[in-house]
């Protein structure tokens, strides 16, 4: 359970800049809601400081800035910070930083936060730790990541029901085994936070029926053209099964039950 991706690279930054800009945005429009919901129940105060590792167009790091209010901080950290330098506020502090090597302080924040990140890094536990270390006393950490277990056709009478499903099957079972990242990491989340110490551990994990040619629906047919080139060179998964999973995405006529989106939050003693 201690490892995930083989290198933890990443990829954005080397995707045209309003290509990737679209698909974060996408993304972004599909999870804030599920997110901002949960950092509500966990309670974050005026005032407070928050560590966003990972935070991509910004949108969550504008967010949590309008709840901490001018007397509060947000340190929104990325790897790509195109996107983040558009935010100018006076109360987020941009910093481009790759967590696997970075210091992240100790005893300074009231909520660390990261989302799609962990199933990308060879070890998720040590990143943890870094964000846990990052906390005051009584500080919550969150973490969102994916579970792919669910990826199927809301209507399992549709033509391409099985095509669709066994794409996935395919496409994510060989990410996982190449070790390119782990899409079934969600669901290991509650350990991992047992085990370096967190209290008060929460997990929900949620799934969804999707429309295509949605936001959600959206992020998923860029995310798969993105990976195209790499599965149909191993062999893994064919073009044209891609191709129509691609376009099933697009179709508003097409519903489909999403994978898992896992939400894990506890707090240091």
């Amino acid at each position: 359970m201690s490892g995930s991706h083989k290198e933890g690279d990443y990829s954005g930054r080397d995707r045209p800049l309003e290509s990737e800009r679209q698909r974060l945005e996408h993304m972004a429009a599909a999870m804030n809601p599920g997110t901002q919901r949960v950092i509500r129940e966990i309670g974050l105060l005026r005032g407070g400081r928050c560590l966003e590792i990972g935070a991509a167009e910004g949108s969550m790091a504008r967010w949590l800035a309008e709840q901490v209010g001018s007397e509060g901080f947000v340190v929104a950290a990325d790897l790509d910070t195109r996107f983040l330098a558009e935010l100018a506020l006076p109360n987020v502090e941009v910093r481009e930083l790759d967590v696997r090597n970075a210091d992240l302080g100790s005893s300074s924040f009231d909520l660390a936060y990261c989302r799609t990140l962990l199933m990308h890094l060879p070890d998720p536990n040590a990143a943890l730790i870094k964000m846990r270390d990052a906390l005051r006393p009584g500080g919550a950490l969150l973490a969102q990541e994916p579970d792919t277990c669910v990826n199927a056709a809301a209507d399992p009478d549709h033509p391409e029901a099985s095509r669709f499903e066994g794409v996935h099957h395919a496409m994510y079972d060989w990410l996982r085994e190449s070790r390119i990242f782990d899409p079934y990491l969600g669901r290991t989340l509650a350990p991992r936070f047992e085990a370096i110490g967190l209290e008060q551990v929460e997990t929900r994990a949620e799934a969804s029926v999707e429309q295509g040619g949605s936001a959600s629906a959206e992020t998923q047919r860029r995310t798969l053209e993105a990976l195209t080139p790499m599965l149909v060179k191993a062999g893994a998964v064919e073009a044209d099964d891609l191709q129509c999973v691609q376009e099933l995405f697009a179709d508003p006529g097409f519903r489909y039950l999403s994978g898992l989106r896992v939400m894990t939050w506890g707090r240091v003693a």
